[in-house]
């Protein structure tokens, strides 16, 4: 009895560091299901969107402007792109470094078209990311053109 019960006890510690091996990962395994070239726009608003390339570089191009109901003089016009490089950390996030900008005539001087700072996280339709302030934090929605999710929320737009 006493050798049934070693022997089990051996096998159970031999197995637990071959099964704690199995779910460890590298960053190499991690891959992110980025369209490479596709337009990533932002959620209800196709005048933002982003483009990753497959050589860690990419774009974010934008068009917005802002009005203030009461003081003209805070009226701004976003309009470029700016280009950015990408790199993916060891856990599957992915992180923007901002490039060279290029404005357009109705941009606005001064204003700055600025990429997300947070990392953002890819799934097979989207890309989002969280961000935090001292209102509360709210997840923003990047939408994969031509996916169904894009589809859906075309068909379902609320007015």
């Amino acid at each position: 009895m006493k050798r049934i019960l070693s022997a089990t006890l051996a096998c159970i510690l031999l197995l637990l560091p071959c099964l704690s091996l199995v779910s460890c990962t590298t960053a190499e395994e991690l891959v992110n299901p980025i369209d490479f070239g596709k337009k990533y726009y932002l959620k209800g608003d196709e005048k933002k969107y982003y483009v990753f390339n497959e050589d860690h570089t990419g774009y974010f191009e934008c068009y917005h402007q802002y009005v203030n109901g009461i003081d003209t003089k805070y009226d701004y016009t976003l309009s470029g792109r700016v280009e950015f490089e990408w790199r993916e950390d060891s856990n599957g996030a992915v992180h923007l470094f901002a490039g060279k900008a290029e404005y357009r005539e109705d941009h606005t001087e001064g204003e700055t078209i600025k990429l997300t700072p947070t990392p953002i996280s890819f799934s097979e339709e989207f890309f989002s990311y969280y961000t935090d302030n001292q209102y509360g934090g709210y997840t923003t929605y990047y939408i994969k053109e031509g996916s169904d999710l894009k589809g859906f929320l075309d068909e379902n737009k609320q007015e």
